[in-house]
């Protein structure tokens, strides 16, 4: 049998082979350029990648088994041959042939193992790209998904910068139309100031100032006089300073509160216990029983009535003549003077624990009770100011609460850690609260009741001056030093 034809059709199948791989390869690398380059899916390439190379091997498989079968139907041929060959040269050229089959279809079989084996290798490369290929999507989306969360991250900050940044600009606008109008305030006091310090003189009508040493008990003014307690003794002043009248209250061994003043009889509480009332010459008009009155506990006077607080016996509340009209009954300590409004029929008072009360004292019964304490420090030793329509509450930390005289509620609350701790209590004017204090530097401050804004301040370094009085629209305080200043109220 000729060999030529054989040869060919081997050459044939291995060209078609290495077609098949270099068609896989192309496919290979055409459609990975497009997934890195183009976006595509690369997952669908890669199968269909495979199907060509799939398709082409099985073309491949069929080649090989059909020159498998050629091959087989030869070595039948040149079998059958042999057993009818007659001569002995026939016979032996037919071996030959045989062999060179037996060769042949050797080839094939080695042939054929090869291709099964590059299909192997070429499924694992695809499998392989396949994989790779996944993982370069995974890595995509992360790194897609970190790029949006920083583009996020990145736009929050802009707006929360750019939010800062107006805020920043609000704060300091705002900040600079504070300090220009401290500045204009400032300047404003300061020549009032000035100007009152240049008017207004030792002994001027509604005010004096005395030169003394001596610091007494809160005075009150009235009728251009000024009565004030040192120990066991009240002190009648005339307009000038001068010391007209020294009574003894009580005995040598206890001390007075400060006057209270009503309807021109003075009210003054003593330590020892007991209320004295006097009229404007120091004249003792009458005593009665109030309890112990110390620590502050000063009486209150007003249309017609005194209240007086105590320690221990609850607050007692007296006319003017001296007849006892009701008793309030606490069991805690009542230090500072209470607040009488309504025409005198409502009293308002604290407690040592913080509870503010107002009462009916025509019916002896509470009206409503409130306490608005943040801790045990906030004690109120001050007198309790105010009207029909606001109750002004100040305490020892320097914080001021304003209440609806009718329910209690809070309204507006303020600190002035300048009036802490001060001697001098708040008076209240015209709607006005008059603060002072002369621990150190001395200062005056208005406060507006209604708000709790400041309305004017005053400062005197090197000068201890005593309680401001308002007289005719104007704020005169004096000093120990004989000097007597005075602003105006608007």
């Amino acid at each position: 049998m000729n060999k030529s034809p054989f040869r060919i059709f081997s050459w044939i199948v291995n060209i078609a082979v290495m077609g098949a791989i270099f068609t896989a390869l192309y496919y290979c690398v055409y459609y990975a350029s497009v997934f890195l380059l183009e976006d595509k899916k690369p997952v669908s390439n890669i199968t269909e990648g495979k199907y060509i190379i799939t398709s082409l091997a099985e073309e491949y498989d069929d080649i090989l088994k059909e020159k498998g079968k050629n091959l087989d139907v030869e070595r039948l041929k040149l079998l059958s041959q042999i057993e009818l060959s007659k001569s002995y040269k026939e016979r032996m050229q037919i071996e030959a042939q045989l062999k060179k089959i037996e060769a042949q279809k050797k080839d094939f079989n080695s042939e054929l193992s090869n291709n099964e084996r590059q299909k192997i290798e070429m499924e694992n490369t695809l499998q392989n790209t396949k994989a790779e290929m996944a993982d370069l999507i995974r890595k995509n989306f992360e790194l897609t998904s970190r790029l949006q969360s920083i583009e996020t991250s990145s736009n929050d900050y802009e707006n929360m910068t750019n939010r800062y940044e107006a805020m920043l600009r609000d704060a300091r606008a705002e900040r600079d139309k504070k300090i220009n109008a401290l500045v204009l305030e400032n300047e404003r006091l300061a020549g009032l100031l000035n100007a009152a310090g240049n008017s207004v003189k030792t002994g001027s009508e509604g005010f004096f100032a005395y030169k003394t040493d001596t610091v007494y008990n809160d005075p009150v003014i009235d009728k251009g006089k000024m009565f004030a307690t040192i120990k066991n003794q009240l002190i009648i002043f005339s307009k000038d300073g001068k010391a007209l009248k020294t009574v003894p209250i009580a005995g040598v061994n206890n001390n007075l509160t400060r006057p209270s003043i009503s309807d021109g009889i003075i009210y003054t509480g003593s330590d020892g216990g007991g209320i004295t009332a006097c009229d404007e010459t120091g004249r003792v008009l009458w005593k009665a029983r109030a309890g112990t009155e110390t620590f502050g506990a000063s009486p209150s006077g007003a249309y017609g009535i005194v209240a007086v607080p105590s320690i221990d016996e609850g607050i007692y509340i007296y006319s003017k003549n001296g007849k006892l009209l009701a008793k309030v009954d606490s069991s805690v300590p009542v230090y500072s003077a209470p607040l009488i409004t309504d025409l005198g029929r409502k009293l308002i008072y604290a407690t040592e624990n913080g509870d503010i009360i107002a009462y009916d004292i025509n019916k002896n019964v509470e009206i409503w009770k409130k306490n608005y304490s943040e801790n045990y420090t906030e004690r109120i030793l001050q007198p309790i100011v105010g009207d029909d329509k606001t109750t002004i509450l100040f305490s020892s930390t320097g914080t001021m609460r304003a209440l609806n005289t009718a329910d209690g509620t809070l309204v507006w609350k303020a600190d002035f850690p300048e009036i802490k701790d001060t001697v001098i209590n708040p008076r209240f004017i015209n709607g006005k609260i008059l603060l002072a204090n002369n621990d150190g530097t001395s200062v005056v401050i208005v406060v507006d009741s209604q708000n709790g804004h400041i309305e004017a301040k005053s400062s005197l370094i090197n000068e201890k001056i005593i309680a401001p009085y308002e007289s005719g629209g104007t704020i005169y305080f004096g000093t120990t030093s004989g000097n007597t200043y005075s602003f105006i109220l608007h």
